[in-house]
């Protein structure tokens, strides 16, 4: 009978904290089972053969759709899609932003820098 109690605590307590972990998973965007896996410090925005690169503090997605929220350096806001956006840490790969911008856009699109300071910078 001991057994019996100390068996049905285990299985309330690994239910308890299965649930916990389905629950904690909506939070947020990052992802419990690949931690560090969605860190991004640059979106780069792309319509109409443009290209805008921003620097990003932080970014959400959405459970019901394909809207991005994303939060610049400097607090701004921005609502934009993910078919529109790529979102980039540069920090752990060597890609060269513009390069990437260039293959997406071609050789005669836009690509504009978003910058908290001056706002805008085209290229």
């Amino acid at each position: 009978m001991k057994n019996l109690k100390v068996n049905v605590k285990k299985i309330m307590l690994v239910g308890a904290l299965g649930g916990s972990l389905v629950l904690c998973t909506g939070c947020g965007n990052r992802k419990i089972i690949t931690p560090g896996a969605q860190t991004y410090n640059t979106a780069i925005i792309i319509r109409n053969n443009n290209a805008a690169v921003i620097d990003i503090e932080s970014w959400k997605d959405f459970d019901d759709g394909e809207q991005l929220e994303i939060w610049t350096n400097d607090g701004t806001s921005i609502l934009t899609t993910a078919y529109d956006t790529k979102l980039v840490n540069t920090e752990k790969s060597n890609i060269d932003i513009e390069e990437l911008c260039r293959t997406l856009i071609g050789p005669d699109g836009t690509i504009s820098y978003y910058d908290q300071n001056v706002k805008t910078k085209t290229k």
